[in-house]
């Protein structure tokens, strides 16, 4: 037996004596009675029973807005903890974050909505590649950082193709001659 909505009960909460008034006014009617006190009184079930019918909803709806917890990563946790978080010191994230954030991944479209900060989205990738097993996935990612999977997602992205456009540069192999002078 399906379960009666709060809206349907309060249809049929507001339906019943609005049906045995109505019988009333009938009444009142054949005979001639004229009581202005009733008929308010039936004015106001009747329109609080039409705003009732003309809603969907008995009450009204409110969205949460959730900010997402990056600020409080990068600002007030401590270093030790956000060390013991992402892997690296604070001083070395900010660092990277000016090596990456020239990228062209991060920048913003035109008519298109904003996008995270490049620390962000840095926050994200480490937590990503720091966190072993399945808590790595996008859905815990963005239970932490208070964001959605989808977010998770483009942050880890964006990150690990603005980091390999870097590897050209921040990554080398020793000629030659520089190994033979790195045993010596």
């Amino acid at each position: 037996m399906p379960r009666e909505s709060n809206r349907a009960r309060l249809i049929r909460k507001h339906g019943t004596p609005l049906n045995a008034r109505l019988l009333r006014l009938y009444a009142r009617v054949l005979h001639d009675d004229e009581d202005v006190e009733h008929d308010q009184l039936d004015d106001a079930i009747l329109s609080r029973l039409a705003n009732i019918l003309s809603s969907r909803y008995v009450s009204p709806r409110i969205q949460e807005v959730c900010k997402p917890k990056f600020n409080w990563f990068i600002h007030e946790q401590s270093g030790r903890g956000f060390l013991r978080s992402f892997c690296m010191e604070i001083g070395s994230f900010h660092k990277l974050v000016e090596l990456i954030q020239d990228h062209e991944v991060f920048a913003c479209i035109p008519g298109k909505k904003k996008k995270a900060s490049v620390a962000a989205h840095l926050l994200v990738f480490l937590k990503y590649i720091g966190t072993p097993g399945s808590d790595a996935c996008v859905e815990q990612l963005g239970e932490t950082f208070e964001v959605g999977n989808g977010v998770a997602f483009n942050c880890i992205e964006r990150t690990t193709t603005a980091l390999l456009a870097l590897y050209r540069h921040a990554v080398s192999w020793p000629s030659p001659s520089e190994r033979e002078e790195l045993l010596l």
